[in-house]
């Protein structure tokens, strides 16, 4: 005869086990019976409402569960501030702790944002739709864990220029006074994008860092974004860390300090023979070094500061196409004021490279030159910028010897006059001269 033994210590457990299930079961058949639907949706309403300092307002059903975890879900919440739409979210979830909800008081554990959809838009008086959190928002008792997904977008009324973020994700810690959100992952411009943001309102002025990289984004859909018409070919990477501090939009752009990188190889503009045209002088005049200074030196910090204003006519000459072997821009940012380290593009017969500042936070381009280079990194032809970026000052390209006829002749008799001495170096960066 078999005896078979059983471990009194594995049935106590699985006895707590079913204890532990039953308990709930009868505890969620309570919480409905005895939770007021209007009270949980008016908690939350209001508490997301003070958070975020605008009107949430949930349209949906709200749902209360506690298996297999307790928590709350809200579908379809519209977010406005003002006049303006911001945002609204498919479903939002919520986890719960237990026994505040049996006297009516919901305490968050976790807050899950499915399908996401938010619109920030600056109008033309330079405004936006949303406004930072100050500290008193900050200290509300927040969830510790935060998840986000859906997308994007920008616009900027001004200009017209609308930016798109799509398959946004980000998994966020929230402590006492800060929000640290790690890994945030998007698509940009078709390129896959991670970084780190962090924010931390524990004083009175709040401090925001940025980490962010874009490997491998496409040329041709970073200038639809300017220009609906704009066909082109390859892939660049981007990446930037950024550090601000302020509540206000111009305070925290007038703090930022950090640096930003683009750099692309085997990139092909459609629409113009850039060479061709830089080997007549006429038409180097007509179209400007800052057309594509603008849009393929200065990378995105040029582009935010020129809103793209000479794109078009740099794709307003006849069929041809240009085809570049690199494209470098590196930027060191202080006070809200970048300054270009290594900024230069070398097509298969040419290489330009630009130098000076854009101060964002008074709007302004100090001394931007863009530049035509010969073989030993001196400047042939140059066209310099400067004033508000609305409406800026732009020199008429100019020869540094002043000369006039095709510019390979140009070139040549300008090489022929400088001496080692006497040749002013003004870029000795990573492009290399074709």
């Amino acid at each position: 005869m078999a005896v078979r033994i059983v471990d009194i210590r594995d049935r106590s457990r699985w006895l707590w086990v079913l204890l532990a299930v039953a308990v709930l079961a009868v505890a969620s058949l309570v919480i409905s019976a005895f939770v007021d639907d209007a009270a949980l949706r008016a908690q939350i309403e209001g508490r997301a409402s003070a958070a975020l300092g605008m009107d949430v307002e949930i349209e949906g059903p709200v749902g209360l569960r506690l298996l297999p975890t307790p928590g709350v879900t809200a579908k379809s919440l519209q977010f406005v501030h003002g006049d303006s739409r911001v945002a609204q979210i498919e479903r939002v979830r919520l986890q719960l702790a237990v026994a505040p909800l049996f006297v009516g008081r919901v305490e968050l554990r976790r807050l899950v944002l499915d399908g996401a959809d938010i619109r920030i838009v600056r109008d033309a008086s330079g405004d936006f739709n949303v406004s930072f959190p100050g500290q008193a928002q900050a200290q509300l008792d927040l969830p510790p864990s935060v998840s986000f997904s859906g997308a994007i977008s920008y616009l900027d009324e001004a200009s017209g220029r609308r930016i798109e973020l799509s398959d946004v994700a980000a998994d966020g810690r929230v402590r006492e006074g800060g929000l640290t959100l790690d890994p945030v992952e998007l698509m940009v411009f078709g390129g896959p994008g991670r970084g780190r943001l962090d924010a931390d309102f524990s004083a009175d002025i709040p401090i925001w860092t940025l980490e962010f990289k874009v490997d491998g984004f496409e040329l041709e859909e970073a200038l639809q974004a300017l220009e609906p018409e704009a066909r082109a070919e390859g892939k660049l990477t981007f990446s930037t860390e950024l550090s601000a501090s302020g509540a206000a939009w111009e305070d925290v752009v007038g703090s930022l300090k950090g640096s930003l990188s683009l750099h692309g190889t085997a990139l092909t503009l459609h629409g113009t023979d850039l060479d061709a045209r830089l080997s007549d002088y006429d038409s180097t005049r007509r179209f400007g070094l800052l057309d594509v200074g603008a849009v393929l030196l200065a990378g995105p910090v040029g582009l935010v500061a020129t809103k793209g204003r000479d794109f078009a006519r740099l794709l307003s000459g006849a069929n041809g196409q240009t085809e570049f072997r690199e494209v470098n821009s590196t930027w060191t940012i202080r006070q809200g004021v970048a300054q270009a380290d290594d900024v230069a593009a070398a097509t298969k017969d040419n290489r330009l490279a630009a130098r000076g500042k854009l101060d964002f936070s008074a709007g302004r381009f100090e001394d931007l030159t863009i530049m035509l280079l010969d073989k030993h990194g001196c400047a042939v032809l140059e066209q310099a910028v400067t004033g508000p970026f609305e409406n800026p000052e732009v020199e008429e390209p100019g020869a540094i010897a002043t000369l006039v006829g095709p510019l390979t002749e140009l070139l040549q008799r300008g090489i022929d006059q400088f001496t080692d001495e006497e040749c002013e170096v003004v870029y000795e960066g990573a492009v290399q001269h074709p």
